[in-house]
């Protein structure tokens, strides 16, 4: 009986720990930036209770650390040792370097994913530690078309298709001219594809010209703030033309 109860504790303490340490783990933030734009400026340690200054801790120094081929400017911190290899102050302007795909390209590369990486010491800590390190991740969004795919002719007042290929998430805006419907928009789909169908008035070609793309999110930071990200020229090209054709009228039989 005694074992059995040793044992049950242990499992208990045991959940336990395990369970605190998980709790204790914090979540890597994502947070999404406009890919027309090619640098961002970053900072840790401005306000209390980690620091209360522009410049971060009093007696802190950094380091920055980024992935995929971004690069960054920090000053020379004054509170790092002499020969240190890490000595960037809390400020980061980061350059992220990014390559964006060519009309036709695949357009999951129209979303760049990056991590920073920034990391605290002082005289008492000169090594990194859970508590001086933090990490978040970045979105990096283009929103635009690559491909504007469509039928090759449509008949009559019948229903032509467009296939558009473009930013995953994001809302592509379009003027429609020989249909009864002027403008519309669809959300592109997760694997960057939408299909935009198109009802024929009778009277003449479909032309399908896109305006704008669009893409919002949500930041971390202030979850009742939407970044809104737009492009209005889009890598494709903006217009696709539909042909239409009419059924056949046959003449009388020339005797």
């Amino acid at each position: 009986m005694k074992r059995n109860f040793t044992f049950k504790s242990l499992a208990f303490l045991t959940l336990f720990i395990l369970s605190f340490k998980t709790q204790a783990q914090t979540p890597i933030k994502t947070f999404y930036a406009d890919g027309n734009v090619a640098t961002k400026s970053l900072s840790v340690d401005t306000e209390s209770p980690n620091g209360a200054s522009s410049d971060g801790t009093e007696g802190s120094w950094y380091k920055w650390t980024l992935n995929n081929g971004a690069t960054y400017y920090s000053a020379s911190s004054t509170n790092a040792p002499t020969g240190s290899i890490n000595h960037d102050t809390n400020k980061a302007d980061i350059t992220w370097n990014v390559t964006w795909p060519i009309a036709g390209g695949n357009p999951m590369d129209l979303i760049k994913d990056y991590n920073v990486i920034a990391e605290e010491f002082n005289s008492c800590q000169t090594t990194s530690t859970t508590d001086s390190k933090t990490e978040i991740n970045v979105k990096l969004v283009k929103p635009d078309i690559l491909t504007i795919d469509s039928d090759t002719e449509i008949c009559g007042s019948s229903t032509a298709t467009f296939t558009l290929y473009g930013t995953p998430g994001g809302i592509v805006y379009y003027s429609v001219t020989g249909s009864a419907t002027p403008t519309g928009s669809a959300i592109i789909d997760q694997t960057g594809k939408v299909d935009i169908q198109i009802v024929s008035n009778g009277s003449g070609d479909i032309v399908l010209t896109t305006t704008k793309v669009e893409f919002k999110a949500d930041q971390p930071s202030n979850p009742t703030r939407t970044e809104t990200f737009e492009n209005l020229t889009m890598t494709a090209g903006n217009s696709k033309t539909i042909p239409l054709k009419q059924a056949p009228i046959i003449s009388e039989i020339v005797f």
